[in-house]
C-alpha cells in the first residue's frame, strides 16, 4: 500500500494503526479502504492549511494587518525551505508541491482507469440461474 500511495512504510503503518484503533472490528478490505480515505483526508487537510496561509497573505478586509504580516513571513519561509524530493534529491518547497500535484494527477488518472476497467464480481442474474 505504501508503494501505491507513494508514502513511507512507516507512515502507512501509522495510518493503519490509527484507523484500526478507531474501528477495531472492521474487516480487512474495509480497513484498507478507511486507511486510503484517511491518507487522502490528511493530504487534503495539508492543502487546506497551505491555501489558508496563502490566502491570508493577500490584502483583505477580513484579515488584520498583523496576522497578514505573520502569514506573509511564514509563506516566505515555506517558499525558501529546502525539502527532500524524489531520488534522494533536495529542492525548495514549491518544487515539492509541483511534484505532489503531478503525482496526484497521475494517481487520479490511474484510479479512474482502474474503476472504468474493473471487472464485476457480481452475478447479473442474482444467483437465480437460467
Amino acid at each position: 500500500m505504501a508503494e501505491q500511495l507513494e508514502c513511507s512504510e512507516y507512515y502507512c503503518a501509522a495510518l493503519f494503526a490509527r484507523t484500526h484503533r478507531r474501528q477495531p472490528n472492521i474487516d480487512l478490505p474495509t480497513l484498507v479502504e478507511q486507511v486510503i480515505r484517511a491518507y487522502h483526508a490528511e493530504r487534503q487537510a495539508v492543502l487546506d492549511c497551505l491555501s489558508a496561509i496563502l490566502r491570508g497573505c493577500e490584502p483583505s478586509s477580513t484579515v488584520s494587518a498583523s496576522l497578514q504580516n505573520v502569514l506573509q513571513k511564514f509563506a516566505q519561509e515555506l517558499i525558501i525551505h529546502v525539502v527532500p524530493l524524489e531520488s534522494n534529491r533536495r529542492g525548495r518547497f514549491p518544487q515539492k508541491m509541483l511534484v505532489e500535484i503531478e503525482r496526484s494527477v497521475a494517481s487520479t488518472v490511474q484510479l479512474k482507469a482502474s474503476l472504468t476497467n474493473a471487472t464485476s464480481t457480481t452475478n447479473a442474474l442474482g444467483g437465480q440461474g437460467v
